[in-house]
């Protein structure tokens, strides 16, 4: 895959996301098929959130690329925070469901 530029104009040489084999059907194949088309390769590997992480492993030390964990990676948790202020300041009233 060669270079992919995202919408702020940033390139990426690939990116790969490790996702479980399991989970409800019509949101995997959603959440699968927007991946794809912003450009990365999708690995679909294990049946628990350990074989998909451990999978993840093996393609960044084959690959020697980085990996981005979803939850605990410290400028992701800060981006999450900046997101739930912008929520707040836009609507004040929100209330989560």
């Amino acid at each position: 895959m060669g270079p992919v530029r995202t919408r702020t104009g940033a390139s990426l040489t690939k990116c790969c996301s490790s996702m479980s084999e399991n989970g409800p059907a019509v949101s995997w194949r959603r959440r699968r098929a927007i991946t794809r088309r912003r450009g990365a390769e999708v690995v679909l590997a294990g049946q628990n959130y350990q074989e998909t992480y451990d999978k993840a492993v093996e393609i960044q030390q084959v690959q020697g690329a980085m990996c981005v964990r979803p939850f605990d990676d410290a400028q992701i948790i800060a981006g999450q925070g900046t997101i739930g202020l912008e929520l707040l300041e836009q609507a004040p009233k929100l209330e989560a469901g």
